[in-house]
């Protein structure tokens, strides 16, 4: 960050959509063999029913080992360091900018809904995982808690973006990062445009 002119004690607010691991490592860092917040100043903001549900896993033992790692060296760490704050469903970060409920992939994941004059967006985290999924909502990945949910919330997601225009912005896609998306027969298809990568 700082090679590109950003300084991690500048940074005011981290989203977690979700608590895997893929989407956690970066809020710590080891500092004399201690966790410690990588942006120091800043608040994080964790889906109070997506902690809740790791804890509860975490504290009776029934969370994968790289998850439990992850919640130990990323998750845990922030909340000692009381920098957490918990957030609810409709939470406004902004004007324009709300967290809305994105359950299945995790029980509690969240996304930020971008609603402004000239731009709607909205980042999903992992609830759309893969392009090929916007052909097939209801194809869930091996790390889904819930598949049928999770295909529930990604045919709203669609059905939202296609009527609305708004950009669907993902946390794994490739080249291309995010697309619009339209009606195709009975189904969806994405349309990526190269200016968003």
């Amino acid at each position: 960050m700082r090679t590109c002119g950003v300084d991690p004690a500048g940074i005011d607010v981290v989203f977690c959509t979700h608590l895997h691991v893929d989407h956690v490592g970066w809020n710590t860092r080891q500092d004399n063999g201690r966790w410690q917040p990588t942006f120091p100043n800043a608040r994080y903001l964790f889906g109070r029913r997506e902690l809740a549900d790791w804890m509860t896993q975490h504290d009776a033992g029934r969370a994968p080992p790289i998850h439990a790692r992850a919640l130990e060296q990323s998750v845990i760490p922030i909340v000692d360091a009381g920098r957490v704050d918990l957030v609810d469903d409709g939470h406004q970060l902004g004007p324009g900018l709300r967290l809305v409920p994105l359950p299945g992939h995790t029980s509690g994941q969240m996304g930020l809904m971008v609603d402004y004059a000239q731009h709607r967006a909205i980042f999903c985290g992992d609830a759309v995982h893969n392009p090929v999924q916007i052909f097939q909502p209801n194809l869930s990945t091996s790390s889904c808690a819930d598949p049928q949910l999770a295909g529930e919330t990604r045919a709203k997601i669609l059905a939202e973006a296609a009527d609305s225009g708004r950009l669907v912005i993902p946390a794994h896609f490739r080249g291309p990062r995010c697309a619009h998306i339209r009606r195709d027969g009975g189904g969806y298809a994405p349309v990526f445009d190269a200016r968003h990568r």
